[in-house]
């Protein structure tokens, strides 16, 4: 049995819908054919009255319309949308000749007799056209339905893509945790106990207990810088609040060294409120963090930067509403390192599978580099406030 629903009923329905209206259309084409061939004067020259004339006249247009709509009727009964096109061909144009006979028997007692050649080609034609009238609608089904194939395909598509990207979530965030709950624990005991050694020997070999001491202080550095930035790159801090607040969190992470600032968009202040959820998706907003990362990052790592910008803006337009991002360093920029995009290949993949778009090149007003990227978004965020803080624009936290 056909799922109420089901694609075939949904064709089935449009084939309905098409052939009838092509049935009216032809079957009308006919009737005003017939009357504008004098139809109604060869029944006056029969000598019929004037409500024999009309009533003839009315039995015209009804077997004009009624054989058509028999002929789709008959045709959607035997369903032939499920047939091969060769038997679709064979089946309507069985119906099409029989509906056709039909109505040149009934309609010829009223036309005016002019020879067996006329009355076949007009049988003909009439068959010709009830076939086309089915025809044209199986096609115009089979086009919607292909459409809609297509349709549910890419559908499915970014449904599976969105499901992996909540999944690669889960894993992330499951992975993080462990590293900060258990793996970072764990070192953090490991780095207890060797002071614990070294103190025992302190007195008795204090050469050795030095030693243990500088590796207590190593598994500590391990705990506290890789482990936890490792954690934190699974997993940004405050990820699943905002990409506000997550951005923040990055810049405070920054070395002492460099000073980073973030600034957000007049679009962007009337449109979010940093201290809520936002309305992109946790999934967007890791594509926004990790590429704001990577390009403070290589600002840090690559350009020996003193002072990094993040700005973010959201713009709305015909198109519906994307995400802005700019990160800026007054670092050395690409001259002289060939850095170009390769280390942010990933992410901008990332980004134009969203349709995204990335860029990175020299800052044509400073020293340094200039990342842009782009993110459509959807939502209606509420309006920001910012704080200054040492001077640079600042969205406020609690």
């Amino acid at each position: 049995m056909t799922p109420r629903g089901s694609p075939e009923q949904e064709r089935g329905r449009v084939v309905v819908v098409v052939a009838l209206v092509n049935a009216v259309l032809f079957g009308g084409i006919q009737f005003a054919q017939w009357f504008g061939w004098g139809g109604t004067v060869v029944l006056a020259a029969r000598g019929l009255s004037a409500d024999q004339v009309a009533a003839g006249t009315l039995l015209v247009l009804v077997v004009d319309l009624g054989c058509v709509i028999g002929t789709v009727l008959v045709a959607v009964a035997a369903r032939v949308g499920t047939l091969s096109w060769g038997r679709r061909c064979g089946v309507v144009l069985a119906v099409a000749a029989v509906a056709a006979g039909v109505r040149a028997a009934v309609l010829g007692r009223l036309a005016a007799r002019v020879g067996a050649l006329d009355d076949i080609v007009d049988w003909a034609a009439t068959a010709v056209g009830y076939g086309v009238v089915v025809t044209s609608a199986l096609l115009f089904a089979d086009l919607v339905a292909a459409e809609a194939a297509q349709s549910r395909a890419r559908l499915d598509e970014e449904l599976r893509a969105a499901r992996l990207a909540d999944e690669e979530i889960v894993h992330r965030r499951v992975v993080a945790d462990r590293l900060h709950g258990r793996v970072q624990n764990r070192l953090v005991m490991l780095a207890a106990e060797l002071d614990a050694v070294a103190a025992d020997l302190a007195v008795e070999d204090p050469g050795r207990a030095a030693r243990l001491r500088r590796a207590a202080e190593r598994v500590d550095d391990i705990s506290e810088q890789d482990v936890r930035a490792l954690s934190h790159e699974l997993f940004p801090v405050a990820v699943d609040v905002s990409v506000v607040r997550a951005v923040l969190a990055l810049l405070d992470r920054l070395p002492t060294s460099t000073t980073g600032a973030l600034e957000l968009g007049a679009g962007y202040q009337q449109g979010t409120d940093p201290q809520v959820h936002d309305p992109f998706a946790v999934r967007d907003r890791l594509v926004v963090i990790d590429t704001i990362e990577e390009g403070v990052t290589n600002a840090v790592k690559h350009g020996r930067a003193r002072h990094i910008a993040v700005r973010l803006d959201l713009v709305r337009g015909a198109a519906g509403t994307r995400l802005e991002g700019e990160v800026r360093d007054d670092g050395r920029g690409l001259r002289g390192r060939g850095l170009g995009l390769r280390g942010l290949e990933r992410h901008r993949a990332r980004l134009e599978a969203r349709g995204g778009t990335l860029r990175l090149r020299d800052d044509p007003g400073g020293s340094g580099s200039v990342l842009r990227f782009t993110l459509p978004v959807s939502g209606s965020p509420k309006p920001a406030r910012l704080v200054t803080r040492g001077g640079e624009p600042r969205a406020s936290v609690p």
